[in-house]
Formats: structure tokens, C-alpha cells, sequence
């Protein structure tokens, strides 16, 4: 997975070797003060339904540390896991 975040905006990819397919696409609100956050972020609903991948969440609660980066919680066919991203 892949997060790009923007000004407002954070959106999340399922990247394959030659593929993209969206799984969030909704708002990001950027942190006050330094150190640990965390936002809920309003989905594009009308964007995520037409990917096959994309998520069914209206909202999603998305966290940042230092240690982790940008983590979130992602189910698919019954397994829950959290993701940890990393700054490039």
C-alpha cells in the first residue's frame, strides 16, 4: 500500500508491479504541534465505490507517531490488520 498525503487530502493505493487501485481517498487534517496525532478522516465515498478495492468506510481513523508514521486499519476477506507507512 501506498499514502499520499496532501494540503487536505489523503489517499491510499493497493500498488502491484504495474498496478494502482484505489482503497481511501478522503481528508486530512494536518497537525496542530509536533509529536503524535491522530484524525478521522472523511471518505470520497463517490470515489472509492467505483474501485474494486476501494474502501466500503465512510470515516476512517488514521494515527501518526515517529516511530510508526501514518498507520491505519485495514480489513479484507476477514482479517484485520494495521498498516505502518513510512516517510520517502
Amino acid at each position: 500500500m501506498e499514502a499520499t498525503i496532501t494540503a487536505d487530502t489523503i489517499e491510499i493505493n493497493f500498488v502491484g508491479t504495474d498496478t494502482r487501485s484505489l482503497y481511501w481517498k478522503g481528508t486530512y487534517e494536518a497537525p496542530t504541534k509536533a509529536g503524535d496525532w491522530k484524525w478521522t478522516s472523511k471518505g470520497d465515498t463517490a470515489a472509492m465505490e467505483s474501485s474494486l478495492l476501494g474502501s466500503q468506510d465512510a470515516t476512517k481513523e488514521f494515527t501518526y507517531t515517529k516511530s510508526d508514521g501514518v498507520s491505519w486499519q485495514t480489513t479484507m476477506m476477514g482479517t484485520t490488520i494495521t498498516v505502518k507507512t513510512q516517510k520517502q
